[in-house]
């Protein structure tokens, strides 16, 4: 076989080509560059079928980033764990609260009810809000002065029936793991110790200090293994009731406890629609009075308009007479928010209505909340939001369990535009059942005018402002950059990737 040869030389790719080529010719070059169209070419097209045909895979390919913010860190990073290994915003959120659930048993253990609330700004369609916060049956449970431990069953709802991705097995995981092999205790939990002479089998808890809860982990092996029915009316359900062993009243009542979807209502501030649950009308209320000032971007930053708004919603609720300010002091709860690349925005809100009391402390390493006050847990507020004018514009997620911290949250992330963590960590002001208290911060020049001008519309309230503490922890996301912020309040750190 005679094989054409060409030698290497300099008049190759210098001299015009011949009519008629080759292969062979000018080293190959023409070769060379329609193997490479060729090839640029097939990748287009397996890109663009990619998008059309196999939309998940090729986003979690390119490892499009989302967040988790909560008041721990640790939870913060499971969340962004799951949203690595391929789950979308609500497996990240469960997984999250169910590490608070371990992490922080003062506000948020498996004997809390709440709310999670999800919205896909790509459909576009109204969020859909589970409720879990209805866990005060009145029967059994309301006659033994404790509620429903609901937060299993919300969790496991959602998951199952609105949009989990991975295997509930894999969001649990993560929490046996802590509460099996310990985690270390919070400044927050260990303050809210202080206040308990026994913490029962939580143990002596200084902050730093390693914690396991044996009983704890064991219940979620078995919640991770057989889902949620071994908790209600299963394996478990004798452990959880253990001290109420002649009472199958009680068993009955937990055994047939469902959570409920909701209606989410919408107010407009600016041109922002803002959802909330249909349950919480002060913050409805408060967006309509914020409305009524007419207070525009370019002067929501003064201190005559921040002074004209907090009074504005502080008369308001005293002639609204809020009966929700009363429960201030003693209500805790914690909110996780999380967003994945799908552009799905998620808040789960969890928390007890009353401290934290061993005396109801179960076999299954989490105890009852007590019942002090049936409407203790009604003004959890859960917002979503996003800009109706721009489908790549502002639009972010978070929960309070005050209607007044809302409204703040929200005025100076729509009106004043700041960034998420300024809008979080500005100081704030308290409407309580004695009078009003306001946070301090010598950085911010206006806040001893705001201080002064509030007090004289209403008397100060004795309560300590260092001891109420409410975090609000929030996602935003601006066209495709996410940006998440951990309430210092709550001792957390957000986590993205």
């Amino acid at each position: 076989m005679n094989y054409i040869r060409q030698t290497p030389s300099e008049e190759c790719p210098l001299t015009k080509e011949k009519a008629n080529w080759s292969l062979n010719d000018c080293c190959g070059f023409r070769a060379i560059i329609c193997s490479f169209i060729g090839l640029t070419v097939v990748i287009t097209l397996a890109l663009v079928l990619q998008l059309v045909y196999d939309d998940d895979t090729f986003q979690g390919n390119l490892n499009i980033h989302g967040a988790v913010a909560t008041d721990y860190t640790n939870c913060s990073q499971i969340g962004t764990k799951i949203l690595r290994k391929g789950g979308n915003a609500l497996d990240a959120a469960i997984a999250a609260t169910l590490c608070m659930s371990v992490v922080a048993p003062h506000k948020a253990s498996l004997g809390s009810g709440g709310y999670i609330m999800l919205y896909n700004h790509k459909d576009q369609e109204e969020p859909i809000i589970i409720d879990f916060l209805n866990n005060l049956i009145p029967d059994e449970f309301e006659k033994n002065k404790i509620r429903i431990p609901a937060l299993l069953r919300g969790l496991e709802y959602a998951h199952k029936y609105i949009q989990g991705k991975l295997p509930w097995q894999d969001l649990v995981e993560p929490s046996i793991n802590l509460a099996k092999n310990g985690f270390e205790i919070s400044r927050d939990y260990a303050n809210e110790a202080t206040k308990n002479s026994d913490l029962g089998s939580f143990g002596s808890t200084n902050a730093g200090e390693i914690l396991k809860i044996p009983k704890l982990a064991s219940t979620l092996q078995i919640v991770s293994q057989f889902g949620a029915d071994a908790f209600y009316n299963g394996t478990l359900s004798s452990r959880i009731l253990s001290n109420y062993t002649n009472n199958d009243k009680l068993f009955n009542e937990l055994a047939s406890y469902e959570p409920s979807i909701m209606k989410a209502e919408k107010s407009i501030l600016s041109q922002f629609a803002i959802f909330y649950p249909s349950t919480t009308n002060y913050a409805q209320l408060i967006i309509e009075e914020m409305n009524k000032l007419n207070i525009s971007k370019e002067n929501a930053s003064s201190i005559e308009s921040e002074i004209k708004t907090a009074e504005t919603i502080i008369k308001l609720m005293r002639q609204l007479n809020n009966p929700y300010i009363k429960y201030t002091e003693a209500r805790k709860y914690t909110g996780v928010s999380a967003v994945d690349w799908q552009d799905t925005y998620v808040t789960i809100i969890t928390g007890l209505g009353s401290h934290f009391d061993v005396n109801y402390e179960t076999e299954a390493g989490f105890a009852f909340d007590s019942i002090t006050n049936q409407d203790a847990l009604l003004s959890f507020t859960p917002i979503i939001f996003h800009d109706e004018t721009a489908v790549c514009g502002l639009r972010g997620v978070f929960s309070s369990d005050d209607a007044i911290v809302a409204g703040q949250i929200l005025y100076n992330l729509i009106l004043r535009s700041m960034n998420v963590s300024l809008a979080v960590e500005y100081a704030r002001y308290y409407v309580l059942s004695d009078g009003i208290t306001v946070e301090k911060d010598e950085r911010q020049s206006s806040n001893r005018l705001l201080h002064d001008s509030l007090l004289a519309i209403d008397k100060t309230s004795t309560t300590d402002v260092e001891m109420i503490m409410k975090s609000v922890n929030v996602i935003i996301k601006r066209k495709n950059l996410i940006s998440g912020h951990s309430d210092s309040r709550g001792d957390g750190l957000a986590s993205r990737f």
